[in-house]
C-alpha cells in the first residue's frame, strides 16, 4: 500500500517517448491539480497517456484503487480514439478536486467503425465494444459529446 507521502517513481513522458512526433504540454499542466498533454494518435499514445495518468496520480497521492481506475479509464478512452476517430491528435486533461478525478479525452475526428482486424490471433473471435461499459464501471459520471469538430469524453472517478 502506498502512503500519502509517496513520490512518483516514473518520470513524465518526454518527446523521446513518441519519437520525432511533437508533444504539446499545456500551461494548464503547471496548475496544481491539473495535467494536460496532447500527442499524435499512434499505438504508442495509449501507453504514453496511461503513464502520464499514473505519474499524475502519484503526484496527487491518490490511492492505488483510484490510480488503477484512472489508468483503465485513460487506456480505454484513448484506445477508442485510436480505433474509431480518425483524428491526428488526442488530448488528455486530468484534474483532481474534492469530487474526484476528472478525465477529459478529446479528439478532432469523427466516429467510424473499426477498420482493422484484431492483431492477436487468440482475440480474433472476442467481442468488441466493451470499452465504454468498462469506463462506466470505474466512474461516477460519464458524458460523450460528439460534434462536427470531434469527440470529447468527460469521466469522473470518485476518490472516496
Amino acid at each position: 500500500m502506498r502512503t500519502a507521502q509517496a513520490t512518483p517513481t516514473a518520470e513524465p513522458p518526454t518527446l523521446s517517448s513518441v519519437g520525432d512526433q511533437s508533444v504539446e504540454s499545456s500551461k494548464e499542466s503547471a496548475t496544481p491539480g491539473t495535467d494536460v498533454l496532447t500527442v499524435p494518435v499512434t499505438a504508442q499514445a495509449v501507453a504514453l497517456l496511461r503513464r502520464r495518468a499514473r505519474v499524475a496520480s502519484r503526484r496527487w497521492a491518490l490511492s492505488e484503487d483510484v490510480e488503477d481506475a484512472l489508468c483503465v479509464v485513460v487506456t480505454e478512452l484513448v484506445t477508442n480514439v485510436l480505433l474509431h476517430s480518425g483524428s491526428a491528435r488526442v488530448t488528455l486533461r486530468l484534474a483532481v478536486g474534492h469530487r474526484g478525478v476528472t478525465v477529459v479525452v478529446e479528439d478532432s475526428g469523427r466516429w467510424r467503425s473499426r477498420l482493422g482486424v484484431r492483431r492477436a490471433v487468440a482475440d480474433a473471435g472476442a467481442p468488441c465494444g466493451r470499452g465504454l461499459p468498462l469506463v462506466r464501471a470505474h466512474t461516477r459520471a460519464l458524458r460523450v459529446l460528439r460534434s462536427p469538430h470531434g469527440t470529447r469524453v468527460h469521466a469522473r472517478i470518485p476518490t472516496s
